[in-house]
């Protein structure tokens, strides 16, 4: 395994907890989301300015829409968000396990299913799939459900427990969205696994906390 430690960041946007960042090759656009804060941040990349939207609510993450806007997981649901009207209108609320759930990093299989996680008090989480405006559960008994993604070639799915601080590792059936066969993938020394990502040459990445 190989570690990188970056000595300067991107951007200095002091968020209070900055999550989900998701490029938006629409816009050329980075947008990422303050959770605790209830705002939407976008970098543009050409001309390198930033831009901020206040949703007013707790939000965990965001997807792209077919429609040209955007998904928003936040604390009651899940709301459609155009960014060029300000518009937000929620369409799906949502019922969690614990009323101190709330939506957590989140991302789009290559099926255009959108997976959420929760985080809250231990066992009491769960990772969602939206699909068919309807949410489905598809692992429960977590703690906080945080950075996932899918090695497609080879049916594995990937997925943190930052609370567990452990990766884990699942055999799915992608087109049907089943998972089986969880085992421990990854544990680090020191520090807590966050945010992860897939790259294109199969490398796996991981954010770590106070590593």
């Amino acid at each position: 395994m190989k570690t990188i430690e970056i000595s300067k960041p991107l951007l200095s946007c002091q968020d209070t907890l900055g999550e989900s960042p998701l490029w938006d090759h629409r816009r050329n656009a980075l947008f990422w989301v303050d959770i605790d804060e209830g705002l939407i941040q976008s970098y543009q990349l050409s001309s390198q300015e930033t831009e901020t939207w206040a949703v007013s609510k707790n939000i965990g993450c965001i997807a792209l829409h077919a429609n040209g806007g955007f998904i928003v997981a936040t604390e009651s649901g899940l709301s459609y968000w155009d960014p060029e009207t300000s518009c937000k209108n929620e369409f799906l609320s949502v019922k969690h396990s614990h009323p101190d759930n709330l939506f957590n990093d989140g991302k789009v299989d290559p099926f255009g299913r959108f997976w959420i996680g929760s985080k809250g008090p231990k066992g009491s989480s769960n990772l969602w799939m939206f699909q068919g405006n309807k949410l489905e559960v598809k692992i429960n008994d977590l703690w906080i459900s945080n950075g996932l993604d899918w090695a497609v070639n080879e049916g594995v799915f990937y997925h943190t427990d930052s609370g567990d601080k452990t990766i884990y590792r699942y055999d799915i059936d992608l087109k049907m969205a089943e998972l089986s066969n969880r085992s421990c993938f990854f544990q680090p020394e020191n520090g807590t696994p966050d945010g992860l990502t897939i790259d294109s040459d199969g490398n796996i990445w991981t954010a770590i906390w106070d590593g």
